[in-house]
């Protein structure tokens, strides 16, 4: 794995605005991709159903739990692509140590070239987003999503996933240069690996899907003072 300058990325400051995460691009305030999502996403059967099972305070609980271990595991693996150091997790380390380790060994021994770690894209007048990974993956150029699971995903599952490499898929390519493909690296609790990706005429889909969700946010989410920004 080779750090590689490929294309000169633009930095960009993240923040708040009324709640919502937001990128400035100089006076213009994007909304980001995550928050596109969330606000647009229609909650499935199945989890109205786990919630109402366990209850909304442990469904809470557990929600926190993992979003911290993602974080914590995202923080490794940013310091692995930039040090490209990676320590393996003694016996007793904590479970996202374990699972960074994981995304490691059985995705990230694939990667070629690091073209961007954590790299903010922006599609002007639109939306923004921090990637996780761009460059090399098995000899061609992707941007990598890395997630953390409770238990193994099944596809029909992860639809908002690959909407959301689309997404940053379609900015890239507005501003840089061409991604041939999206690849989600999963670590479950378990220690299971998955690994799901798009690319040719699948990605055409999802880029398609991601435009809808970006019109329906547009039209039903808005606030007043990013309208102008947003249809621009």
């Amino acid at each position: 794995m080779k750090i590689v300058p490929k294309y000169k990325y633009k930095q960009y400051t993240r923040t708040t605005d009324q709640g919502r995460r937001v990128y400035l691009d100089g006076q213009e305030k994007l909304p980001s991709v995550t928050t596109i999502l969330s606000k647009t996403k229609v909650e499935s059967d199945g989890i109205k159903a786990w919630r109402a099972r366990v209850g909304e305070a442990e469904s809470q609980r557990i929600m926190k739990e993992a979003a911290a271990r993602g974080s914590e595991m995202h923080e490794l693996l940013e310091r692995y692509m930039n040090t490209q150091k990676f320590d393996s997790p003694a016996h007793d380390a904590p479970i996202s140590h374990k699972m960074a380790n994981l995304i490691v060994s059985k995705g990230l021994i694939y990667l070629d070239e690091v073209w961007g770690v954590e790299q903010t894209l922006i599609y002007p007048g639109e939306y923004a987003g921090a990637s996780d990974l761009i460059g090399l993956y098995k000899k061609t150029p992707t941007i990598l999503d890395f997630k953390q699971a409770n238990k193994t995903k099944k596809e029909e599952w992860i639809e908002d996933y690959y909407i959301q490499l689309a997404a940053y898929i379609c900015a890239h390519e507005k501003e840089y240069g061409e991604i041939k493909k999206g690849q989600i690296l999963i670590a479950v609790k378990n220690l299971t690996f998955q690994e799901f990706e798009i690319s040719g005429n699948r990605l055409l889909e999802y880029k398609d899907k991601w435009w809808k969700r970006l019109e329906e946010f547009k039209t039903n989410h808005a606030q007043p003072r990013q309208e102008s920004l947003l249809k621009a």
